[in-house]
């Protein structure tokens, strides 16, 4: 493949174009990637300030003093704290009731109701009793017991905070649709500040008792990645959709140039071609005219008649190649006028302009045609280049034999024209490319016959343009087989 500056100069643009929707996207991803690392701080900063709210009890917690009254007797001289586990736990903690007592002491209750009393009795941190759900939790006095919400009461120790912590974040994460992370929480020391796999570690924060002590937790981050391009699914659809937009203006660009350049060159070919074979006819004339003029060759009847009938030979050639050129540029229009045109008649005009050209080669042309008029409304010069072009081929490529030309009516609705002939046939392997713009059959230096690409593909263009279809059969060292069909109108005599 030859590289010119073309191909070079769209390689360039595109590989450009690929360095910024590549720095865009990956701006995009960092971008994402900040986020998810600002939503995990924030959403470890709230599941520190949950655990906090849940662990202690603060002004939520509702408290009564049995038998009914607000606050505690002022003979209340002395509590205990009591925890009760039911029935379905007995098996994993023993005894029907576990029973811690903080201290004795006495205190001064006048001024302090019930609730203040329950806050005062905050700072105890208990032994790990497993899941809440069933735990009753009660303080008792010297007249009655004040019990505490179970739901309000959370009973922690330091082994299971950093456990609890976890579930909280985690939750948290399920809720902010970030579930595909991959988190954990860790104790945060001197000696241990950040997790050596994680990718992103959030900033740490102190979770415990002013009374009992605090420790440092923070939470590490394992995957934001294939999170962060799920995210940016919608900018890398558009990216690509941009690249692939501009890559194909470039290509169909490109083609587009290939074309034009095809084209002015089969242009210039056919112009110095055709040129040639209208020099040669128009030379052959002018000397048997001088021959006559000249030599007194109007004197030797024979020698007239050899130079009169050479020069009628290469004039009915000029002829043919006139015919040749303006078929050859005939296209499909869109708004050509049009008229009704008997099919025959028509069919039998270009075949009596193709005998001159094959009177002395051993090939002829057999017309068959319907009795009953064939009509259909379309451009005059647009369907004798349908016809010419294919019988052209006909001619061109066949050595000898006999082109038979069928024009019948299929049905009520149609007329079907076949063009037959006994030439060189057309491999099956071409048969869908045969009507493709500038395509010719490779030859193989087997039949060197000048063509250009465009007789089969105007033909088909312009039967198409009247609503009709064509269709080929061919073998290849038999022949070949043409086939159109085209709607009809019924004229009213």
């Amino acid at each position: 493949m030859k590289w010119n500056k073309e191909i070079i100069g769209i390689l360039a643009s595109l590989i450009l174009l690929a360095i910024l929707v590549s720095n865009w996207s990956y701006n995009v991803y960092k971008n994402e990637i900040s986020t998810l690392q600002s939503e995990a701080n924030l959403i470890f900063f709230n599941s520190l300030e949950a655990a906090k709210d849940r662990m202690f009890l603060r002004k939520t917690i509702t408290a009564r003093h049995q038998p009914g009254t607000d606050s505690v007797h002022p003979d209340s001289s002395k509590f205990e704290l009591r925890v009760k586990m039911e029935p379905e736990w007995h098996s994993e903690f023993p005894g029907e009731v576990i029973k811690k007592e903080l201290h004795a002491f006495s205190i001064n209750t006048d001024s302090i109701s019930g609730l203040e009393m329950v806050e005062q009795l905050t700072h105890v941190i208990f032994d790990d009793l497993g899941d809440l759900e069933n735990v009753q939790v009660r303080l008792q006095d010297d007249k009655g017991e004040v019990f505490v919400q179970a739901d309000t009461f959370i009973i922690v120790d330091f082994d299971t905070t950093h456990r609890y912590l976890e579930q909280i974040f985690l939750d948290k994460i399920d809720t902010a649709r970030l579930s595909k992370l991959d988190a954990h929480v860790f104790e945060v020391t001197p000696e241990v500040t950040d997790h050596p796999k994680a990718m992103f570690t959030t900033n740490p924060g102190k979770l415990g008792d002013v009374f009992f002590g605090r420790k440092t937790y923070a939470a590490a981050i394992d995957n934001f990645g294939p999170l962060a391009v799920r995210r940016m699914i919608p900018e890398i659809i558009f990216g690509l959709f941009i690249f692939g937009l501009i890559a194909s203006a470039l290509i169909m660009f490109y083609r587009n140039l290939q074309t034009q350049r095809r084209l002015v060159k089969i242009k210039d070919e056919f112009v110095g071609n055709i040129t040639h074979e209208l020099k040669t006819p128009i030379s052959v004339v002018n000397v048997a005219i001088e021959a006559l003029q000249g030599f007194g060759a109007d004197k030797d009847p024979e020698k007239t008649k050899r130079y009169l009938d050479v020069s009628k030979k290469e004039l009915n050639r000029l002829s043919g190649l006139v015919d040749k050129v303006l078929h050859l540029t005939v296209h499909p229009e869109e708004d050509a006028p049009t008229q009704n045109i008997d099919i025959a008649e028509l069919t039998a005009g270009v075949v009596d302009a193709m005998q001159i050209r094959i009177i002395d080669t051993p090939i002829s042309i057999q017309l068959d045609v319907s009795e009953e008029p064939l009509i259909m409304n379309a451009n005059v010069s647009q369907i004798k280049s349908v016809i010419y072009n294919l019988l052209d081929n006909a001619v061109k490529y066949s050595d000898a034999g006999t082109i038979k030309i069928s024009i019948t009516s299929g049905n009520q609705k149609n007329v079907q024209i076949q063009i037959t002939d006994q030439g060189f046939g057309i491999p099956k392997a071409y048969h869908n490319d045969i009507f493709d713009q500038f395509f010719r059959v490779p030859s193989n230096n087997t039949h060197d016959v000048k063509g250009y690409g465009l007789g089969l593909h105007n033909v088909k263009s312009i039967v198409e343009q009247y609503e009709g279809t064509i269709s080929l059969k061919s073998e290849e060292g038999i022949g070949s087989q043409f086939t159109i069909e085209w709607p009809i109108v019924h004229e009213q005599h």
